[in-house]
């Protein structure tokens, strides 16, 4: 008795994977390629065309953002035998204060001056008074205005200004609780992880009969 497998499925009609999703960065061919060859001797669990292109869409679907997740860690960047790495950011404020004194005396001499000095002789000439006549001196004086003004000002002018610097640092390195060999090797154990491997055992988990 012949096994229907997804290898068979696909030479069958190569539109079985057209609704298979994979996340931005991976290459889909290459994760049909990997599963094709985890599933080589695999039983189908669908034979249905139609049904199990539907079931591989819902299931890519559902794992999408696991999938995304997994990618990546695969593209980040770091130095391997650096365990600490940190970023800082902090500001330093610097203030300057000043101040100014000033004075100033301001002295005006005004005065005003009027003199008038001379005398007026008026003579009347009383008809009732046998022709007398009567003189009268008026004598004006000279009037003197003096004076000093004084003005005295008195200032303080004062400042202050904040001055910020913003730095930003940053601190890496090994601290010490790993040594670099350590590091290296665990390394070398991720290098081995490939995302295309983990879509494949899944798609075996979802669409396979296990049975060899």
């Amino acid at each position: 008795m012949s096994l229907l497998t997804v290898e068979g499925l696909y030479n069958y009609d190569n539109t079985l994977f057209d609704w298979f999703n994979v996340p931005e960065g991976l290459v889909k061919q290459i994760a049909i390629d990997a599963i094709l060859m985890r599933t080589r001797e695999l039983e189908i669990l669908y034979p249905d065309l139609t049904y199990m292109k539907n079931r591989i869409k819902i299931w890519s679907n559902k794992y999408q953002n696991n999938w995304k997740k997994l990618y990546d860690t695969t593209v980040l960047e770091y130095n391997p035998i650096e365990n600490y790495d940190r970023m800082e950011d902090w500001t330093d404020i610097d203030i300057e204060k000043g101040s100014n004194f000033r004075s100033n005396d301001i002295n005006n001499t005004v005065g005003n001056v009027i003199t008038e000095s001379g005398s007026i002789t008026e003579q009347n000439t009383a008809f009732n008074d046998g022709l007398k006549d009567h003189a009268k001196n008026i004598t004006s004086n000279n009037t003197t205005n003096n004076g000093t003004e004084y003005t005295q000002e008195n200032g303080q002018d004062s400042s202050q200004r904040d001055l910020k610097h913003t730095k930003i640092g940053r601190a890496h390195g090994n601290i010490g609780v790993t040594t670099s060999q350590q590091m290296i090797q665990s390394e070398r154990d991720l290098v081995v992880f490939n995302l295309y491997d983990i879509i494949a055992e899944s798609f075996v988990e979802n669409f396979c009969l296990m049975v060899y």
